[in-house]
């Protein structure tokens, strides 16, 4: 039998508090627990019953306890949250964005594992659970969002330089890493593969078919391609150069990702060696 409770007046006013002081206005709060907005006045009114499972959504949203809030337990919050009384009375609970993204991915996991359409990659965004800067709804795709041009590395120059309105040339036969203009930031249950876009195959530019973009990444990523034609090939700044697709696990990962290329803003010393030729170093005069 489900247990219904109302919630009594001290918890009340706790969670009105708390509320308050994370920034939720009630549109929103109402919007997350998946009610009308009447009925959360009435809940926070003391008017209509709380059940178990709305004390849990509520314990995610503004850390006060579900157990507090059913009359099980004398303390307002949860000592695994590590949030102290202060904090919230101030105003400064640095937990409310990891609690929000929380009650955002047991809403997803009720869907299951799977690639995320246009909408998801939207609303995840939006909802600061999925970091992608900057970002412009126009350049996403059914299933996926195209990443523009910034940096690039010159195979035949050695140099890494920043893309301006004048168009950079790869000669025949010559190889350019590009990194993109935006900064992503994948949370825990997220991973992504990266690949090249039409235009760019178009181009007969040739590369390596995509790589692996594990949770928990944070920077600016980059892509290897190669002029196959007899001809040079200009590269621009802003040029829609790769196609990200997002997919999202129902299962947590035991690691997420802490590799070399963590908070990446430009390219790596050791790629840069390995990737420059031996025609664009600076010879010594004898």
């Amino acid at each position: 039998m489900t247990e219904n409770k109302t919630i009594r007046t001290t918890p009340l006013i706790t969670l009105k508090n708390a509320i308050h002081n994370n920034g939720l206005t009630q549109k929103r709060l109402a919007k997350e627990l998946g009610i009308s907005r009447v009925y959360l006045n009435m809940l926070l009114n003391g008017n209509k019953p709380l059940t178990p499972q709305m004390a849990k959504k509520l314990e995610l949203l503004t850390d006060v306890s579900a157990k507090y809030l059913l009359g099980k337990k004398p303390n307002g919050f949860e000592s695994k949250l590590d949030v102290d009384l202060k904090k919230i009375v101030d105003g400064s609970s640095s937990k409310i964005k990891s609690l929000k993204n929380e009650s955002f991915v047991l809403n997803w996991k009720k869907s299951g594992s799977r690639e995320l359409t246009d909408r998801e990659i939207d609303e995840a965004i939006k909802e600061d659970y999925l970091v992608l800067k900057p970002y412009n709804p126009y350049f996403l795709e059914p299933v996926s969002y195209r990443l523009r041009s910034n940096r690039i590395l010159l195979q035949h120059t050695w140099d890494s330089i920043e893309l301006d309105d004048e168009s950079v040339e790869i000669p025949p036969h010559k190889k350019v890493a590009i990194m993109t203009k935006e900064w992503l930031e994948v949370p825990r249950n997220i991973f992504a593969m990266v690949t090249p876009t039409t235009k760019i195959m178009d181009e007969m530019i040739s590369m390596s078919s995509g790589f692996l973009v594990h949770p928990g990444f944070k920077g600016c990523l980059y892509f290897v391609l190669y002029n196959l034609t007899e001809k040079p090939i200009e590269i621009k700044r802003n040029m829609e150069f790769l196609r990200i697709r997002f997919s999202f696990s129902k299962m947590d990962p035991d690691r997420i990702y802490e590799g070399t290329k963590q908070n990446m803003k430009d390219f790596p010393e050791r790629f840069k060696e390995r990737f420059c030729d031996e025609l664009g170093k600076e010879v010594e005069p004898i």
